[in-house]
This record gives C-alpha cells, sequence and structure tokens, in this order.
C-alpha cells in the first residue's frame, strides 16, 4: 500500500496523469489485505478493536483513491489533490491508532 501512495505522489509531482490512475488501481487492488488478515493474530489485546477500524479506513481509502481517478479524468487536480490528502489521512489515522505507543 505504501508503495501505491508513493508512486501517486511520484506521478503527482510529474504531472503524470495515467501514473496516478494506475498507482490509485494499485492501491485498491491492495486493499484486500485490510479485510482479509486477522489482526487479532499479531495485535496486542488492548488493540484488537483496532481490526475494525483498519475496515472501516480500507472502505474511505477505496472511496477516495476512485474519486482520486475520477478527478483525474475530469482534470480537476485540485479534487484530486484533496482526494489524495484524504487517502493519507486515512492511512495516518489507522495506523497512529495501532502504533500509538511508538510514537510516545
Amino acid at each position: 500500500m505504501l508503495e501505491s501512495v508513493v508512486n501517486i505522489q511520484r506521478a503527482g509531482f510529474y504531472n503524470n496523469k495515467e501514473g496516478i490512475k494506475s498507482a490509485a488501481k494499485e492501491l485498491i487492488g491492495s486493499l484486500d489485505s485490510l479485510i482479509k488478515t486477522d489482526a487479532s493474530t499479531y495485535l496486542p489485546e488492548d488493540k484488537m478493536n483496532a481490526g475494525k477500524f483498519a475496515h472501516k479506513r480500507q472502505k474511505m481509502i477505496k472511496m477516495y483513491a476512485e474519486d482520486l481517478i475520477s478527478s483525474i479524468d475530469a482534470g480537476d487536480f485540485d479534487e484530486g489533490l484533496q482526494d489524495y490528502n484524504q487517502i493519507l489521512k486515512q492511512c495516518t489515522s489507522c495506523h497512529s491508532r495501532i502504533r500509538e505507543i511508538m510514537w510516545k
């Protein structure tokens, strides 16, 4: 997922519309890992509910990635940038919640 997000950003810096769309599709394709993985097998007991949180983030990331593709198709770079920003927010909110102890 991280590689896809980086590829979206890289393509955006070079105004590579097809690259943005391709990386967004890669991101969407990689989101299944958030659904198929059983978080209880690797998360500490006090973070077990984070799996449910990750499932919701997965839905939101998919929605924003699809919106990003639509924005690029429509030639609306500003809207696409907002979609990318929302993708980053979804990723960060989940990772910071799961890795809360590491951030302190």
